[in-house]
């Protein structure tokens, strides 16, 4: 798990000068946890293409990279381009609202655990033999 974005800090953090907490980190680490998974998370990238790729490297270990932020397409938004010259990007985008663009599209806290629950839950289970994490109630798929 890896935020991205200058206005963050972690979770004990100043936040003063208009700086917010890292939130969705904790969040989304919460959520993986819960369908099973083993956790990395690698901290704040600040928006620059340095700080963002030693971060990325840091990642390299895990089977899937989730990140929250800078994929939008403002003057300090450099994850898609960072992303691009370690590797390929399979897709980008994912026709919902709201939440475009995608790597997923979470604004806020609420639409960070609706995009997790509708999205990523099914990426980490088709990824790996955890597909039990698919029946949870109110779930249309179920392993059954």
């Amino acid at each position: 798990v890896l935020s991205t974005g200058d206005e963050l800090v972690d979770i004990d953090g100043d936040t003063s000068q208009g700086k917010i907490v890292s939130s969705n980190s904790y969040s989304l680490a919460a959520q993986i946890a819960g369908c099973g998974a083993s956790v990395l998370q690698v901290g704040i990238a600040k928006d620059t293409r340095e700080d963002l790729r030693e971060k990325f490297e840091a990642c390299m270990r895990a089977d899937i990279i989730i990140s929250s932020g800078g994929v939008s397409v403002g003057d300090y938004d450099f994850v898609k381009d960072v992303i691009s010259s370690l590797g390929a990007i399979d897709f980008w985008r994912v026709a919902m609202r709201p939440g475009r663009p995608l790597a997923a599209p979470c604004q806020a806290p609420t639409m960070q655990a609706v995009s997790m629950n509708l999205q990523m839950r099914f990426t980490l289970a088709s990824a790996s033999s955890l597909f039990s994490i698919l029946k949870v109630r109110g779930d249309s798929a179920t392993t059954e």
